[in-house]
Order: C-alpha cells, then sequence, then structure tokens
C-alpha cells in the first residue's frame, strides 16, 4: 500500500512541478509580447491582473484591459470591462477569451480636442479563441452576440458636429487565419464573417448609405494578400498593405434583406489615402426591390429606378443561370461604390 501511495505523491509533486514550469513560462511570454508590442508603439495594460488555473490550465485575468497603439495619425484606444485568458498547459498554443461587456475604442487625432472617431459597446460576454504559431496569433475566431453599438464621428479636427450611428445584431462572428508561411515580412490572410439581424441607422451610415441597414443575413469570404507579418501595429500594418499593393479578393459577399438577395465577387485594394478602390459583380435576386431601396435612398430618381427595374427584368436568369437573379458590375473608386452607373454608397478611408 505505501508503494502506491509513494507513487500517486511522486506523480503529483512531478505534475506540479511540470505545471509550474508552464505557468512561469507563460508569464514570461506574456511579458515578452508585451515588451515587443511597446516597441512597435504598441501598449497593453491592467488595472489588475491575476493568474491561475492549477493543476491542468493556465489562467490569466486582467480587469480592465486597455490596448493603445499611435502612428503619425494620432492615437488609438481600446478598453475592455474584463478579459479572462485560459489555455491548458500541454496546449499553451491554443488560448481561449472571454472579453466582458462593455467595451469602447476611440481614435484622438494630434491637436484635436474630441476624438474623430468613438465606439461604445455592449453585448453578451464576446468569446475567440486564438491558435499561435510560433508566439504570434495564426488563428482567431471571435464570437459575439447581442451587440448594440453606438458609433460617434467628427472631422479629424474634431470640430463640428458629431455624426452618430446605431448597430445592433442578435450575432455576429469574424475569423481570420494565416494560410502560407510569411515570406519577406508578407503573408495571406483567409478572413470569414457572418451575422445576423444585423440594423444600423444614425447620420454616419445615412451619409455612406442613404438609409438605414436592415440585414437578415450577411456573409464574407475573402482572401488577403501581402498582409504584413507579423500584425503589431494594426494602423502600421494597413498602411503597408496599401503601399505594397496588398489586395483582398472577396470570392463571397452576401446580404439578405427580406425578398432582396446580393452575393457579390471580385477584387479590392486600397490607394495610398486608405480609399477603397476595385471591381465586383453582384448577382440580385428581387432587382426591382433593390432599385427601389435605392431610390428610396436618393441614390437614383423614380424614372430612372423604373427604366432600370424594366430592362433588367428582361436579364433575369440570363445572365446568372439562376431563376430571378440578375448579374451587374460594379465598381469601387476611391471609396465611391458604383452599381451599374449608379454611385450608391461610400466607404469612408480607412486611414
Amino acid at each position: 500500500m505505501a508503494l502506491p501511495l509513494a507513487l500517486v505523491i511522486a506523480l503529483a509533486l512531478a505534475w506540479s512541478g511540470y505545471w509550474w514550469f508552464m505557468f512561469s513560462k507563460a508569464k514570461e511570454e506574456f511579458g515578452r509580447w508585451q515588451a515587443h508590442a511597446e516597441d512597435a508603439g504598441v501598449t497593453l495594460g491592467c488595472g489588475s491582473q491575476g493568474w491561475g488555473g492549477y493543476p491542468f490550465r493556465v489562467e490569466m485575468d486582467c480587469e480592465p484591459l486597455e490596448l493603445s497603439w499611435s502612428s503619425r495619425d494620432g492615437t488609438s484606444e481600446i478598453r475592455l470591462a474584463g478579459l479572462q485568458t485560459v489555455s491548458q498547459v500541454y496546449d499553451p498554443q491554443h488560448v481561449l477569451a472571454a472579453g466582458a461587456s462593455p467595451a469602447a475604442m476611440r481614435s484622438l487625432d494630434p491637436g484635436a480636442g474630441e476624438p474623430s472617431f468613438a465606439l461604445a459597446a455592449t453585448y453578451d460576454p464576446a468569446t475567440a479563441s486564438v491558435r499561435f504559431d510560433r508566439h504570434r496569433p495564426d488563428r482567431l475566431s471571435l464570437v459575439v452576440e447581442a451587440l448594440r453599438a453606438d458609433i460617434t464621428e467628427r472631422k479629424h479636427d474634431g470640430a463640428g458636429d458629431a455624426r452618430v450611428t446605431n448597430i445592433s445584431a442578435d450575432s455576429f462572428d469574424l475569423h481570420f487565419r494565416f494560410v502560407d508561411p510569411p515570406r519577406d515580412g508578407r503573408a495571406q490572410l483567409e478572413l470569414a464573417s457572418d451575422g445576423s439581424a444585423v440594423r444600423a441607422e444614425g447620420r454616419g451610415l445615412v451619409s455612406a448609405l442613404g438609409e438605414p441597414l436592415d440585414l437578415d443575413r450577411f456573409e464574407l469570404r475573402a482572401r488577403a494578400d501581402r498582409v504584413p507579418y507579423p500584425i503589431d501595429n494594426p494602423d502600421v500594418a494597413l498602411r503597408g498593405f496599401a503601399a505594397d499593393g496588398g489586395t483582398l479578393t472577396v470570392d463571397r459577399l452576401l446580404a439578405k434583406s427580406g425578398p432582396v438577395s446580393f452575393v457579390a465577387r471580385g477584387t479590392l485594394a486600397l490607394d495610398k489615402r486608405g480609399r477603397a478602390t476595385g471591381d465586383l459583380t453582384a448577382e440580385v435576386v428581387n432587382m426591382k426591390g433593390l432599385l427601389s431601396k435605392f431610390e428610396r435612398a436618393g441614390k437614383i430618381g423614380r424614372t430612372e429606378a423604373q427604366l432600370a427595374a424594366g430592362l433588367l427584368s428582361f436579364l433575369e436568369g440570363a445572365t446568372t443561370g439562376d431563376k430571378g437573379a440578375i448579374s451587374v458590375d460594379m465598381r469601387v473608386k476611391k471609396g465611391k461604390i458604383y452599381f451599374g452607373p449608379f454611385k450608391v454608397a461610400e466607404i469612408p478611408p480607412l486611414f
């Protein structure tokens, strides 16, 4: 009886030693990552921080979490009420996380009194799964439910009236992964996103779309080439992507609102001022309904809408092979989106 007991004690001591080793290593890696991020202009701080998880996990709590980074255009900050992370000691490269509500983000231009961009959001606890490769994020999955957010925009100097957009979604998820080994500091990134019951309204959105957004379903499947790797500073990475001629290949962009559905494919890029440019091909079901939306938004006149609907009705199914669907070419130039000959929306510069 004494021998089995001694063996159990020995195994427990050995496992405790192994756990302590992995626990200490995780804390060291976190500290090393913080230092590396600070060298790239990104600061991560915790109001209070706790570590634990014995005997099988490594856990870290950060309340609140504050993340900030700087660029030549100013500073940006993200704040979460709290972040909890956990990993198994035998698989430290896979980290699960939960972000507590609320969250806030703001961007402040140099010399501005008010932020040019501010976001305040509430949600059910957001969950994430992160897979690391050589201590850098390689895959990420983020799921958010019951999202409610307010976005406030101002001119870059912070002056003038604020434009507020209210956004809600029953669910929203985002996934990305690097699919090729990085070469010369660049990699290919696969993106996927889905949303349900996505609603948005307000002055900021209306200026871009002309009317509130109301989607039953949203999907995005895309691939970005020549993405800077690693991504330490988001602003620097975005500018590097544009300067290097990076492209976003949209394999599927679906938007469904009632009887109207829209599926687009094509290629997009960013110009040196952060404006989207490129070409897309869209397959639309219920073109008459979509043109009516454009008419209500003031993007096209009633006569134009009726004429276009009449002419395009003869093409239903002819260009796509699907009954009731019509294929339409779209252009994106300097952030302006053209649906056939009509300018229907505008995407603000990304930097």
